[in-house]
């Protein structure tokens, strides 16, 4: 017998909007672009973007959207931890 129930939320866990800090396509000034990269990755877990792991293709945009938003993710979706030198923007 086979009892098949939905997806259950888990008790106790402050589920957060659906919201991502990304890389601003239309900053045009990319120079503090690797400091910020490196100061997001250095404060959340950015494993995923070295060689041979699962992110690795990415480019430097896709890169620089993953590095900020896992430091948005771990910050709590903070609106002040999602500035990076005016080169990432908030979207849902």
């Amino acid at each position: 017998m086979v009892i098949s129930a939905g997806l259950v939320a888990a008790q106790g866990v402050k589920y957060l909007p659906w919201r991502w800090c990304v890389l601003d396509r239309k900053a045009d000034d990319l120079f503090d672009l690797p400091e910020s990269v490196d100061y997001a990755c250095t404060f959340s877990d950015c494993t995923a973007l070295g060689y041979g792991s699962s992110c690795n293709h990415l480019g430097v945009g896709g890169n620089a959207s993953y590095a900020f938003n896992m430091y948005y993710q771990a910050m709590n979706q903070k609106s002040s931890n999602r500035d990076f030198a005016r080169l990432a923007i908030e979207t849902d």
